[in-house]
């Protein structure tokens, strides 16, 4: 039996780490709140297994997570007003 969506922990993300902040092509490797922080793929794991949500709050607006599959592997993106986005690069740097 699948959880209804009102049932799985939401999860707000307020930073990210990636190896270069400018880089297209570098993908972000950490996700987190404050000290506490996932590598992305264990997002990508708890979204698609429905363990836990994720979303970003910036300027007022909530866009949840979602997963893409990507060339290589999974990744998540945000998706506001079902539209995809990348809010996920409006974060600041995860200490």
């Amino acid at each position: 039996m699948q959880r209804q969506i009102s049932q799985i922990p939401a999860i707000q993300i307020t930073c990210i780490n990636k190896p270069n902040r400018n880089s297209d092509h570098e993908a972000i490797e950490n996700l987190g709140r404050g000290v506490e922080k996932w590598p992305q793929q264990t997002v990508v794991t708890a979204i698609d297994y429905r363990t836990h949500r994720f979303y970003t709050l910036v300027n007022g607006v909530r866009a949840w997570l979602e997963t893409r599959q990507g060339r290589y592997r999974r990744y998540v993106q945000t998706v506001a007003d079902k539209k995809w986005q990348n809010n996920l690069l409006h974060l600041p740097e995860c200490p």
